[in-house]
């Protein structure tokens, strides 16, 4: 079996949240995000998932702000699945143009939006608004406005409860999957 896992460092300050980073320190996450999904994507790993879990009933059991980073021999079920419902029309599009009620916040690059058939209480999804397969696709305007979408989100997901947790669904490559 192949795999790897790293548990991504976002701040050398043991206290500072997430949410309340600045514009440079997102821009770093955002940076060593990208460099490391580059890196295990030039070795054996046919997908890289990306995931951050903030809070012990969220998962965390470190205390100081970080992420993980896995990559996998394979896709998972769920990319795959994901992958073919969305063959003939993509269904993140449908979904931003029929629960528009349920946006929660958007800006220039991304939308919030809560659907309808959540599973979770206070779930939500960050929604690219154009077709990017990746993060790694986003240009340096898309990038700052996706870290502070995720900060925002963090600092909504903190009203309800002190954990949280991101999921980032990519395409693998040469897949195609509309971002979230």
């Amino acid at each position: 079996a192949f795999g790897e896992h790293e548990v991504i460092v976002e701040t050398p300050s043991h206290g500072e949240q997430f949410e309340n980073f600045s514009a440079d320190q997102l821009r770093l996450v955002f940076s060593a995000w990208e460099h490391r999904e580059k890196e295990l994507y030039s070795r054996k790993a046919k997908y890289v998932f990306l995931f951050k879990n903030h809070g012990p009933t969220a998962g965390a059991s470190i205390g100081h702000e970080h992420s993980q980073i896995i990559s996998l021999p394979f896709v998972p079920p769920v990319v795959q699945a994901e992958e073919k419902n969305n063959e003939k029309k993509c269904l993140l599009c449908e979904l931003l143009e029929k629960e528009k009620q349920n946006f929660v916040f958007e800006n220039d690059y991304f939308t919030a939006v809560r659907p309808s058939f959540a599973r979770f209480p206070c779930e939500f999804w960050l929604v690219a608004k154009e077709h990017q397969n990746r993060f790694n696709d986003f240009d340096e305007a898309q990038a700052d406005e996706f870290m502070q979408a995720l900060a925002k989100s963090a600092r909504s997901a903190k009203r309800v409860s002190s954990d949280y947790n991101f999921f980032f669904h990519s395409a693998p490559p040469r897949g195609k999957l509309h971002f979230h």
